[in-house]
């Protein structure tokens, strides 16, 4: 592998993001962490040529 993909990079703040919460299990559907929407913000900002 040469490069990372930006789903990877999002997956991965996803990760970091649930591992700093107090939410004791990760679902992308939790309210505390509400994963899937960050997931998908961090994804949209990457996918933004004018943030990157």
């Amino acid at each position: 592998m040469t490069h990372v993909m930006r789903p990877s990079i999002a997956y991965v703040a996803t990760q970091v993001q649930f591992a700093l919460s107090s939410s004791p299990v990760f679902s992308r559907t939790d309210t505390v962490t509400d994963s899937e929407r960050f997931y998908n913000t961090i994804l949209a900002l990457l996918d933004d040529p004018e943030e990157v």
